[in-house]
């Protein structure tokens, strides 16, 4: 075993664990997932790379990770726009969508020229993300309310799925955003803000797991 493995916390490994069965649980069950759902397993093998990448850099080659969260900030919010625009049935929110794809990564380029470079955490690109998803999880549960036909929320897939990224994006929306003003005025509060989001991203990838191994009945969302 490579000696930096040994420096990982006890968290990262745990959500490594996580985000890995969950990735395993999507690609065995990708035949009898819905279309739109079949999107998350690039989302998870992307963020497992990511995370997996980020901890070698950082205990491995003893170097910044940062250009690598600026990576999955981009690549992870088309990835799920794609999701969400596979989930909506209305064209006004597929076109909405879509649009948001252009207008998130002209807003992040001004980010990195402007206020954080590559070498610096991409807290602006990751609460704009954040707030977008936020968005378009609302949108879901809008367009929801509107079904003519009976719905059991309960029995749909995409519903839990798109409830585990609620709480997730809603969870570190105030933690990424805040990132690097602790780090420059609250340097001892750093650890400890950042572990705790973890919660959320534990939240989101036990629903995942969770809803990848059980049947369910409802399928509205081809």
């Amino acid at each position: 075993m490579p000696n930096w493995v040994s420096k990982i916390s006890v968290l990262d490994n745990i959500y490594l664990v996580l985000i890995l069965a969950a990735t395993c649980i999507l690609l065995l069950r990708y035949s009898v997932l819905a279309s739109n759902l079949k999107v998350l397993l690039l989302f998870t093998a992307v963020h497992f790379l990511t995370e997996t990448l980020s901890l070698y850099i950082h205990y491995g080659l003893g170097q910044q990770n940062n250009p690598v969260y600026h990576f999955f900030a981009y690549t992870g919010y088309i990835i799920l726009a794609f999701f969400f625009y596979r989930t909506f049935q209305t064209s006004l929110a597929r076109w909405a969508v879509l649009i948001s794809i252009p207008v998130y990564l002209a807003l992040s380029f001004v980010y990195l020229l402007v206020w954080e470079p590559i070498t610096e955490y991409c807290s602006l690109a990751l609460m704009t993300n954040h707030f977008f998803m936020i968005c378009c999880c609302f949108v879901f549960y809008r367009h929801i309310l509107n079904f003519k036909e009976p719905y059991r929320p309960e029995k749909d897939r995409t519903f839990w799925i798109v409830t585990g990224l609620l709480f997730y994006f809603v969870g570190n929306f105030f933690i990424v955003s805040s990132y690097n003003y602790i780090r420059t005025h609250r340097p001892a509060l750093l650890t400890d803000m950042y572990y705790a989001g973890y919660i959320f991203n534990y939240l989101l990838y036990v629903m995942i797991i969770i809803t990848g191994l059980i049947h369910f009945q409802t399928d509205t969302h081809e």
